[in-house]
């Protein structure tokens, strides 16, 4: 795999977590925890790691506290750091993809638990609440909660809608 393909790569994830509205940027692991400190539980931020052997870590609020999770790059494919976490993790083409996937699985497991259980879970790992470092249109916003219940882009194209926004829909295949 070539280094130019390797470089564009990473410049089209971080170009899409610029368009996500939750990407930070270079801030450390304290101003994160500042942003975060009044969220809920679930709440979480994508940033540049601090440590130069990962490019992205995930600052999240948890039941018990903040903490961070590294992204880590192989291959072009992108993972959580599993030192920390019980099995290997999935790899995903991008970052947006990785948060996606996990934002699935917070919510298919919120909407699973009684309410007992939600109060007694400790979560994690639950990935629920982008923290947006600024504001969307109501355009993307739309799009964005359309894509979370249309499972493929095949099925966007089904949708009773112009194709010029059907086209719109799968420029942001993400429902986060």
């Amino acid at each position: 795999m070539s280094s130019d393909y390797k470089e564009g790569h990473i410049q089209n994830c971080i170009q899409l977590l610029r368009q996500s509205g939750f990407y930070w940027g270079a801030i450390t692991n304290q101003e994160a925890k500042t942003f975060l400190r009044n969220a809920k539980a679930g709440s979480f931020l994508v940033r540049d790691s601090t440590d130069q052997r990962y490019l992205f870590t995930i600052t999240l609020k948890t039941s018990t506290g903040i903490t961070s999770v590294r992204i880590v790059m192989q291959k072009s494919t992108f993972r959580l750091d599993s030192k920390n976490l019980e099995a290997q993790t999935p790899t995903f083409k991008t970052v947006l993809h990785l948060i996606n996937y996990y934002m699935k699985i917070a919510w298919n497991i919120r909407s699973s638990v009684t309410v007992e259980q939600k109060t007694t879970k400790n979560s994690s790992f639950l990935l629920y609440h982008p923290l947006y470092k600024e504001l969307y249109t109501l355009k993307h916003l739309c799009r964005r909660a359309i894509n979370n219940y249309v499972t493929t882009q095949e099925k966007v194209y089904e949708l009773p809608v112009s194709s010029q926004l059907q086209d719109y829909l799968c420029k942001w295949p993400f429902s986060c």
